[in-house]
């Protein structure tokens, strides 16, 4: 799984886990894997400003953006997490990814999120699919 999958697969690992262990029968699970999961996004969405900066992705004025939004992103993840709604998530998703990540993208221009040494160009998703079609 990828970006918020990183919530998503563990649990549905689990429930297939448990799932086995309850029913005597098995689905064959080896294991799972995240890349680039968002598993703690109070915790992740600190780190973005620090990552850009360190990396000459964006300037200081930009990070000092970014970082005086970090406390209300925090406090709407907080929210997200005691009430666990969809609305209360939702507007914390909203915020954190408009105030943080899409400030720090407008900055940095064309980058590829997968691999910021690269540009992002015209491809979808920064990469060329066509010849999966």
């Amino acid at each position: 799984g990828e970006s918020y999958a990183g919530h998503y697969v563990p649990a549905v690992t689990y429930g297939i886990w448990l799932d086995n262990q309850k029913h005597g029968r098995t689905l064959n699970l080896k294991g799972f894997a995240i890349g680039n999961g968002l598993t703690d996004p109070y915790l992740q969405y600190t780190q973005y400003g620090n990552f850009s900066l360190q990396n000459n992705l964006i300037s200081q004025e930009v990070f000092d953006q970014t970082q005086a939004q970090l406390p209300d992103c925090q406090e709407k993840i907080a929210t997200c997490n005691k009430q666990g709604d969809d609305l209360s998530c939702l507007n914390a998703v909203d915020f954190c990814q408009e105030a943080i990540v899409s400030t720090i993208l407008d900055a940095a221009g064309d980058i590829n999120v997968y691999d910021i040494r690269k540009k992002c160009g015209d491809n979808p998703l920064c990469y060329d699919f066509s010849n999966l079609n």
